[in-house]
């Protein structure tokens, strides 16, 4: 038998302008239908990664330690 999947995977890599990565940088995802919100936080090399994702339009936000919003 061959399970099919029913979610999916947000992930990327946390730069400022420059291009530098951010460490540490909290990373929140918004389903923009529900609301529903996801957290994470941002590895060494500004990576991260939300799993079980149900299928939608999302909302990525970044806030970095200066209390900055980035919205990608």
């Amino acid at each position: 038998l061959v399970a099919q999947l029913t979610t999916g995977t947000i992930q990327g890599t946390v730069k400022d302008e420059s291009g530098a990565v951010l460490p540490g940088a909290a990373v929140k995802i918004t389903n923009v239908e529900t609301g529903i919100v996801r957290s994470t936080t941002a590895g060494t090399k500004g990576e991260y990664k939300v799993l079980n994702i149900p299928p939608g339009d999302y909302e990525v936000q970044v806030m970095m330690k200066e209390g900055e919003s980035d919205d990608t």
